[in-house]
């Protein structure tokens, strides 16, 4: 689904909604910025930027919830919510987070842990909206993956993605003893094959879901 940026270039809030806007239709960037504090309050928080580090997204997971809930905003008064990343489920070790586009009220797709074999090293399942698989995400190294569940959790993460077998994209966390800093590109075939809307869920969900293993 293509959308039509609108509003004036600059930097606040209007900049960071057309920013959304034209990286939803398929713009020409493919590397973005994660950050998150290590440490938050009242739910965690965190953002996407764009290469040239102007904010896209504002998450925060809504805190004291029985079922998890994160919400995505274009803004950091979190006035206007474009994506919810949400489960429908309690408790349950294999969940699926459902990502909606709130804007439209329509199912995006999903993300299904894959559980025991996360013990060892990350991996998740990327669904379409009717919930068939259309890609995977995984640490790339388990080798050094289970290093950092038994020594540290400081050794920086790297999470492969891959779309009909195709690796399309990664997520490379940069070492940062006070926040949380990732980048994430998107390589050639990852326009065709993933919804870009399923892929911020995705980078909000590692930011805030995955984060709270190292708090």
């Amino acid at each position: 689904m293509r959308r039509e940026a609108a509003g004036a270039d600059g930097g606040g809030p209007s900049s960071a909604r057309d920013g959304y806007s034209a990286a939803v239709s398929g713009d020409t960037v493919h590397e973005y910025q994660l950050q998150r504090p290590w440490f938050s309050f009242l739910g965690a928080r965190c953002r996407v930027l764009d290469e040239r580090g102007q904010p896209l997204l504002f998450a925060r997971r809504r805190p004291l919830r029985l079922r998890e809930d994160v919400r995505a905003f274009q803004d950091e008064g979190e006035t206007r919510e474009v994506l919810r990343i949400h489960t429908e489920q309690v408790l349950d070790l294999g969940a699926t987070y459902q990502v909606t586009d709130s804007l439209e009220n329509v199912p995006v797709g999903g993300l299904r842990r894959r559980f025991l074999r996360s013990m060892v090293r990350d991996e998740w399942t990327l669904l379409d909206p009717s919930g068939l698989e259309i890609g995977r995400v995984r640490e790339d190294n388990a080798a050094l993956a289970l290093l950092r569940r038994v020594l540290t959790n400081l050794i920086p993460q790297t999470y492969v993605i891959e779309a009909g077998g195709v690796r399309v994209g990664e997520v490379r966390q940069r070492f940062n003893p006070f926040l949380f800093r990732a980048v994430m590109r998107l390589g050639p075939g990852a326009e065709e094959r993933l919804d870009r809307r399923l892929v911020f869920g995705l980078a909000i969900l590692l930011m805030v879901i995955e984060g709270r293993q190292e708090s």
